[in-house]
């Protein structure tokens, strides 16, 4: 007998591989690399990698309305389509609303909020008492001196442009701060220029050759204002363009994208779940496909529950007569979305900003706004998302990494990461039942059943008229080959 034979097994017992413990510190080494490559890799690419969640969780979000389509009666690639590019139309409606009350409506609210809280301020500050002690102590408002410097300097250029255009040609122009001090000075550069002050050959000279400087440096200065201003012009031009061309491309990509990954999802799951073991392949397609859904119905919901919110509160802000209804919806709708706190979120603009109006029609904003988030809360959520949300420890974590990472928009995009988390960590949770083998008789039993139904297939299929395609036929015959090697194997 060798050494070897020692090492042999016995028959009927199972082969244990021993490792060693430099072998395990470095698979351990070797995992640990592996994470840290594909993170560095990840944030690499991040860009790419946002696009492509955001591609699943489009089409996470567009998948039960697909289906419900094509059960109506509607090819699954035409309803796909169909919606992706709806989703696509309505967030590029929802990019020009932003658009317009960023630019638009929120300076001139903000500089009327700056303008009152000033006029607050002095007002207080001059009252005698607590009220002056508070107005005193009042922060003044940043900029507010430059506010009110430049309004003057715009209203004093009106004015200058408008006395220019009644003043008639040919009447003497009336000299500035700028055109006196240079008639000042020309006495003396006459007197130099002449050998006197006398000397009127010399002042005359000394005249036109100071007019004919300036009429030659005149346009200089204008051609180069102008280019410079040309210049500006070209580079926020194509500035602008860059930016809408790149726009632009990353929604197509996100609409291929999400078309790709809804059509052939089977096809996608199986790629990469082939790379896991096939013990392992059941649990992980379980927990995916609950993540998927759970995502999809939180994020329909949040959409809804905006637009439905968005609607209704411009509506009712228009109806009080607020100076600022658009706004006040768009922030509201906004801050809805965040996380725990998106009822405080919304309430303190629309409170401040319903001011600008009057003190009742803030108050007003403030309880309709409450009214429309308490039925969204308690009536239309839990009609769109059954599933049980993400725990307040969850969510508040999640938004706080996200607030601190990315800002509001972090913050707007923690809930739905947040019910993942909540999701994966509810799978890792949930108790595995054992398995346990069925009966030796009832499993041969099963076996010879389903050995007779490929046998009836198969003959169904030789003595059919019609012409079987090639792709079904190749289905059946892997079919025959699992039932071989599964007989094989009993």
């Amino acid at each position: 007998m060798s050494a070897t034979d020692n090492l042999t097994p016995a028959p009927g017992t199972p082969a244990v591989a021993a490792q060693s413990p430099l072998r395990a510190f470095a698979w351990v080494a070797l995992s640990v690399l592996t994470t840290i490559g594909a993170a560095l890799l990840i944030w690499e690419f991040r860009s790419v990698v946002l696009l492509l969640a955001a591609a699943l969780v489009l089409a996470a979000t567009i998948r039960p309305v697909s289906v419900w389509l094509t059960a109506l009666g509607l090819r699954r690639n035409f309803a796909t389509t169909l919606l992706v590019l709806l989703v696509v139309a309505g967030l590029l409606v929802v990019i020009g609303v932003s658009a317009y009350v960023l630019a638009e409506e929120l300076p001139r609210a903000a500089t009327e909020l700056q303008i009152n809280y000033a006029q607050v301020r002095n007002a207080m500050a001059e009252q005698s008492g607590w009220q002056g002690t508070i107005g005193k102590q009042l922060p003044p408002p940043e900029g507010f001196e430059d506010l009110v410097a430049r309004s003057q300097l715009e209203a004093g250029a009106v004015a200058a442009a408008s006395d220019a255009a009644a003043t008639p040609a040919g009447a003497p122009q009336a000299v500035t701060a700028p055109q006196a001090l240079s008639a000042s000075e020309a006495p003396s550069a006459v007197d130099d220029q002449a050998g006197g002050p006398g000397d009127q050959p010399g002042t005359l000279q000394s005249t036109e050759s100071a007019g004919d400087a300036a009429n030659n440096a005149a346009p200089a200065g204008s051609l180069t204002t102008s280019a410079e201003r040309a210049s500006g012009l070209l580079r926020l031009f194509v500035g602008t363009t860059t930016s809408v061309l790149g726009l632009l491309s990353q929604f197509l990509i996100l609409v291929f994208l999400s078309l790709y990954w809804s059509l052939d999802r089977e096809w996608f799951e199986r790629l990469w779940l082939s790379l896991l073991p096939a013990d392992k392949r059941g649990a992980v397609r379980n927990g995916w496909r609950k993540i998927d859904g759970s995502l999809g119905a939180h994020v329909r919901s949040e959409l809804v529950q905006a637009f439905i919110a968005f609607v209704l509160l411009y509506a009712g802000f228009r109806l009080m007569g607020a100076e600022y209804p658009l706004l006040m919806a768009w922030i509201a709708a906004l801050a809805w979305m965040i996380p725990l706190v998106g009822w405080l979120a919304a309430l303190a603009p629309v409170l401040v900003i319903g001011l600008l109006t009057s003190p009742a029609v803030a108050v007003g904003a403030s309880l309709y706004l409450t009214l429309i988030l308490v039925l969204l809360e308690f009536v239309v959520e839990p009609r769109l998302d059954m599933r049980r949300r993400a725990g307040s420890i969850v969510g508040l974590v999640v938004a706080l990494v996200m607030l601190q990472a990315f800002g509001i928009v972090g913050l707007i995009v923690a809930s739905p990461i947040a019910v993942m988390v909540d999701t994966f960590v509810s799978q890792w949770n949930a108790p595995r039942s054992a398995t346990i083998p069925p009966p030796a008789a009832t499993f041969a039993g099963a076996f010879e059943q389903l050995e007779a139904r490929v046998a009836t297939l198969r003959a169904a299929m030789e003595t059919s008229d019609e012409e079987i395609p090639l792709s079904t036929r190749s289905l059946f015959e892997r079919l025959q080959t699992l039932l071989n090697d599964t007989e094989k194997a009993l």
